[in-house]
């Protein structure tokens, strides 16, 4: 019976025997893997006990058993690298029982590996996790499992020389990843150097074990008690909390969209960002902490009358200016405690990098490898101790080859899902290749929050580092800089720039210009300079309308826009153009206005100008108004 046909049995008729058995086919894959990379024995075994028990409770998941290795490998990286984290160990109890039949005399069959294999056994499943999943599985069964090339062409289902193409593409790509990194093998030597990954078996009487804790731990049921007493008591089931924890979280939260993570706002000031119908806990590794939303006692200034705006170009030319001043409080981000969220592991990767290094600890890394994906790690903080204070999270990022954007993001939540104030480095990006350099988000902490969610983000296609985050509580006088300041936003970046022209004029006045570069550049591609309302009480339920003087030079389309934001960050309203912005080809200086009817549920309420394709329009003279 095929991996597939198992999965079958205990996914839906709950087989024992079946699950059983594929702990047996594939603990010393998970064994060797959680060794290699604790470099600690006990810790693998505690590590291997929290991978099946995440199988045994995750099971559907994967889909067919062709990619049970690579999906196997990919938990067992994220454990163990929960596994370093944990200070606690498994009973001694449970150790005894585990290994009573084990010669206390015994040579650890790991202890045989060649030293000269120490550099390719300690970056080979940081190498692996870059393939997409079907290459890493046919490279895990051919090598590290000893599968003939036949035997892993019936286990994916294609013909045997499908299989062997690709083996080979795989081996390749992992040569290559070793060669940047400085360890040059030879083609003819890596494959048998991968196979010699196999003396790292699994104690006897460790499967056994596995097992029975795995199903014991899937009797419990869903929800909180993830692990059987047991396995909760010693760090298998500790670690095995943590990582179901993250995957049903990011499974199930909406905080992903079209790849993933951030999708763009049409017609906003930012990325929207879901938010998880059931807020994540407070602490960073999902622990077993509450995660009903936190309610704060709300005490919202008074409603201010509403004054018509009238804005020029030179009011709202807003330049980022770095926040340089000391925190009054500083609360340090380690690499270590970001959690990864890459729901599309076969082409993203999210991790700690020990080879690129701006100090002393490993930086983290997201890397990508296709323009239509994206991934990010987050930390989350409680807002209690924020309310009412102005925030800064700052920290350094490097990027290479960044064909969109990437960056900080930093969301205050309130209890219910709302975005209160956001930010992902709005006209400001890190695209192509940048140096370590430093950035930073200042943002209010509205009475409302519940919740502060800090990630360094990559759309699209490269690779981006950060280190050295932080957050800290900054004095009031230090400006904000999120989506409530003007700026430019766009998903990419690289082909549009926003200038403030003093050539081109209105009346005597400077104006701001937006291009879109010829080349290449889809209509579908956008620019938006605008900025969020603050507080939108005095708009609810009413009719706005904003104007803008514009001019425009082989424009695809342009025009002024509004957009009403709704609880859990979903569109409540656009305005009368939405999708048929009035601006079109070369025009001189003309007027352009469009409305908006203010729902009363509407959280944000963002205004600007907006533009499409290539192009250039210049604009001006902005008007903002109630006027029914």
């Amino acid at each position: 019976m095929n991996d597939t046909e198992l999965l079958d049995r205990y996914v839906k008729a709950g087989c024992e025997r079946a699950f059983a058995e594929l702990v047996h086919r594939h603990i010393d894959l998970v064994y060797g893997a959680a060794r290699r990379l604790t470099g600690d024995p006990h810790m693998a075994e505690d590590v291997t006990q929290a991978v099946f028990i995440v199988l045994a409770k995750k099971a559907s998941r994967v889909r067919q058993g062709a990619l049970l290795a690579a999906w196997l490998l990919s938990t067992t990286r994220y454990a163990s690298s929960n596994a370093r984290t944990q200070s606690t160990r498994r009973l001694k109890y449970e150790r005894a029982a585990a290994m009573n039949s084990i010669s206390a005399g015994a040579t650890d069959p790991a202890d045989a590996v060649s030293n000269a294999d120490c550099p390719l056994s300690t970056t080979l499943d940081a190498a692996l996790a870059r393939l997409n999943t079907a290459d890493r599985s046919a490279v895990a069964m051919r090598y590290l499992q000893g599968r003939s090339v036949a035997e892993v062409a019936v286990a994916m289902g294609i013909s045997t020389d499908a299989a062997q193409k690709r083996v080979l593409r795989a081996v390749a790509r992992l040569r290559d990843y070793f060669t940047r990194r400085g360890i040059v093998l030879d083609g003819m030597d890596l494959g048998p150097r991968l196979s010699d990954q196999r003396r790292q078996v699994a104690p006897a009487a460790l499967g056994p074990l596995v097992a029975a804790k795995a199903l014991g731990a899937k009797s419990i049921g869903a929800g909180a008690e993830v692990t059987c007493a047991s396995a909760r008591s010693g760090a298998a089931g500790a670690i095995a909390d943590v990582v179901l924890r993250s995957i049903t979280w990011m499974s199930t939260a909406k905080l992903a969209a079209t790849y993933g993570i951030l999708v763009a706002v049409v017609g906003a000031t930012a990325v929207a960002v879901k938010s998880a119908n059931q807020a994540p806990p407070t602490d960073v590794r999902e622990s077993a902490t509450s995660t009903a939303p936190v309610a704060h006692a709300v005490n919202l200034p008074p409603v201010k009358p509403f004054i018509p705006l009238v804005l020029s170009a030179e009011s709202i030319w807003q330049p980022y200016v770095p926040s340089t001043q000391p925190g009054l409080t500083v609360i340090p981000i380690s690499n270590e405690s970001l959690v990864p969220i890459n729901k599309n592991t076969d082409v993203c990767f999210t991790g700690l990098d020990p080879d690129t290094r701006r100090g002393n600890d490993a930086t983290a890394e997201i890397k990508v490898d296709a323009s239509d994906a994206g991934a990010a790690m987050y930390r989350q903080f409680d807002a209690a101790p924020y309310l009412g204070k102005r925030i800064r999270v700052s920290g350094f990022l490097k990027s290479q080859g960044v064909e969109r954007q990437s960056g900080l993001f930093v969301v205050v939540y309130r209890a219910d899902g709302a975005m209160l104030a956001q930010d992902d480095l709005g006209g400001r990006w890190v695209f192509g290749t940048t140096d370590w350099a430093r950035q930073d988000i200042v943002c209010d902490v509205s009475p409302e929050a519940a919740r502060i969610i800090i990630r360094v983000y990559l759309r699209g296609q490269g690779t981006v580092w950060a280190d050295g985050l932080e957050l800290a509580v900054v004095d009031a006088n230090v400006p904000v800089n999120d989506d409530h300041r003007w700026r430019g936003w766009t998903q990419t970046p690289a082909k549009f720039v926003t200038t403030f022209d003093r050539k081109v004029l209105h009346n005597g006045h400077p104006t701001i210009c937006m291009t879109g570069d010829d080349a290449n550049h889809p209509v579908n591609d956008w620019i938006a300079y605008d900025h969020t309302e603050q507080d939108v009480r005095q708009f609810l339920g009413r009719k706005v309308r904003l104007s803008v003087m514009i001019k425009s030079e082989g424009v695809s389309y342009a025009g002024p826009v509004i957009r009403a934001v709704g609880v859990q960050n979903t569109t409540a309203k656009r305005d009368e153009f939405y999708g048929r912005r009035p601006v079109r080809g070369t025009t001189d200086w003309t007027k352009y206005a469009t409305t908006l009817d203010c729902p009363k549920d509407a959280i944000d309420l963002s205004f600007g100008v907006w533009m499409n394709g290539k192009g250039k329009i210049w604009f001006d003279e902005l008007r903002f108004e109630i006027v029914k």
